[in-house]
This record gives C-alpha cells, sequence and structure tokens, in this order.
C-alpha cells in the first residue's frame, strides 16, 4: 500500500512585503517562508525536507490574517521534490493549514494527499494593528494527514 499516516513538524520564518489596502477592513501582502520539515511515515522512515513557499495573506485591522494561500515547494537532500498548495485559515484563536500536495519528482513521484497543521507564532516586532511595512513572522507547525507516496518502499 502506498498511502502512508504522516506526522509532521516544521519550523521557520516567512518575510512579509509591505501590505496594501484593499478596502477599509482588510489588507494583502506577498509572503516567502523557508521552513525546515520532518516527515515521520507510519513505516517508520523520516524525511527532512526544506519548503519555500511563496504566497499572499489577508490581513485585518487588528493585523491577523484571516485567510492566506500560498504555492509549496519541498525539496529533500537528493534534491527531490514535492509540490502543492497552502491555505491557511484563522477561525477562532488558532491559524489552522492545510498542505495539498499535487505532484514530485524522484522518490516523491505521484506524491499527493493533504496534511493538517496547526501554526504557532509571533512577528519579530510585535505591534498593534497590522503592520506598515516589512515584517519577519517566526512560525511552529505541527500536523499529520495522508499521503499516497508510491515511489517510497514501505
Amino acid at each position: 500500500m502506498t498511502v502512508q499516516h504522516v506526522e509532521v513538524l516544521t519550523g521557520g520564518n516567512a518575510q512579509w512585503g509591505t501590505p496594501v489596502r484593499c478596502d477599509e477592513t482588510k489588507l494583502q501582502t506577498a509572503y516567502e517562508a523557508a521552513l525546515m520539515n520532518r516527515f515521520t511515515l507510519a513505516n517508520g522512515q523520516v524525511h527532512y525536507l526544506r519548503l519555500r513557499i511563496v504566497g499572499i495573506d489577508e490581513i485585518d485591522n487588528d493585523g491577523e490574517v484571516p485567510y492566506g494561500s500560498g504555492a509549496l515547494e519541498f525539496q529533500d537532500a537528493d534534491g527531490d521534490k514535492m509540490r502543492g498548495r497552502v491555505e491557511w485559515l484563522r477561525p477562532e484563536e488558532i491559524y489552522l493549514g492545510t498542505w495539498t500536495i499535487a505532484s514530485g519528482t524522484g522518490k516523491w513521484t505521484g506524491a499527493n494527499g493533504t496534511i493538517e497543521l496547526l501554526l504557532n507564532g509571533m512577528h519579530e516586532d510585535p505591534q498593534d494593528g497590522p503592520p506598515t511595512g516589512p515584517t519577519r513572522y517566526w512560525g511552529f507547525l505541527e500536523g499529520s494527514g495522508q499521503l499516497e507516496l508510491p515511489a517510497i518502499v514501505g
């Protein structure tokens, strides 16, 4: 069976650009994140992959992000890649994310599935309200999901 339960731990940071106001209630900004991930598969295999995310976050007038999205590109030490998309929501006082994996190369060829994540983090310079210029956000993510990994030997 090529479907594996996966546990994920991730840490790193994202750089926000200068936000642009969309209307009186929200702003948007581009971001780029650099993260390091540990994927622990149900079969006991552990894989370390770096991750680059490029996306857009919406920011409300309190400086919170009710929604964000972006493109994912993971790469392991062999140069093999997984790719997909991310969506972030803040339904209450927590940030929830979904990584949707759609493709890969090398050992990640045929990879697909979803991973649900919880994000905890903080801005480098905490402030009231939305940022007025570029800022860095430090984050730690943890979660789990199901990935189809046909090229991973189980």
